[in-house]
Formats: C-alpha cells, structure tokens, sequence
C-alpha cells in the first residue's frame, strides 16, 4: 500500500468539486487493484466539537458497487474519484468557519483499514449565489 499523502482541498462555494487521486503500490510504482474495497471520506469543521460535526460524509460500499455521495473506486487501475456536487459547498452550511479538515479510509477486502490521504479542506466563500 503507497504512503499516506497530505492533500489539501480549496472549492469555491457552490460549485461542483472533482479529484481523482491514484494509489501506486510502494515496491513496483505500478497502481493498486481497488478491487473489492470500501471507502469513506469525512469532512469536519475546525470549530467547537469537531469531532463528531460532520459536515460532509462520503462513502462507498463494493459489495453494492454503487456510490454515496462521490466516492468512486477504478479497481485495477487504483483510482479514488470523489466528486461533491454544489449544494454541499455551501458556506452557510458550516460550523467554526469555512476551513475543516478531512481524510479518506480505504477498507480492504480482508478488513484491514489504512487512511490513504488527509489535508484541510476549505470552502473560498462567493460573491454570486447561484440559486
């Protein structure tokens, strides 16, 4: 499994957001085979509780091969797409701020969890509400 990477995120308010990430095998430099595992992304305010303020949960569930909210796995190739429509880009919508952090789990097919990537993720506020 490749090394944790650090990766922070700016999306401007309301618009859709789309990053596809890739996970390379240390030993060959060749891409990981996703096939079979789970994924989760959260997103958490900085502010007060933090902890448990989810602002924007993503998963996705293999054993259904379908996505909740933007998470996409590309099996052999070992792509992590994850897409965030408009509406949960909204400034309003968070507590303590418009910067949280997050991180994206990658749960194998066996069960063993390995956090692939974690950064900030910051919301640049708009001038122009789009309705």
């Amino acid at each position: 499994m490749a090394q944790r990477q650090t990766y922070h995120i700016e999306v401007d308010e309301g618009t859709d957001y789309a990053q596809v990430f890739t996970m390379t095998d240390n030993s060959t430099g060749l891409p990981q085979d996703l096939t079979g595992y789970t994924a989760r992304m959260d997103v958490k305010g900085l502010g007060y509780n933090s902890q448990s303020s989810v602002i924007i949960p993503i998963t996705y569930d293999s054993t259904t091969s379908t996505s909740a909210r933007g998470i996409v796995l590309g099996g052999v190739e070992g792509t992590i797409s994850i897409v965030i429509p408009a509406e949960d880009n909204l400034v309003g919508t968070w507590y303590g701020g418009t910067t949280g952090t997050y991180d994206i789990f990658l749960i194998d097919p066996t069960g063993i969890r390995s956090k692939f990537i974690k950064g900030f993720f910051t919301i640049k506020p708009s001038t122009t509400v789009l309705v």
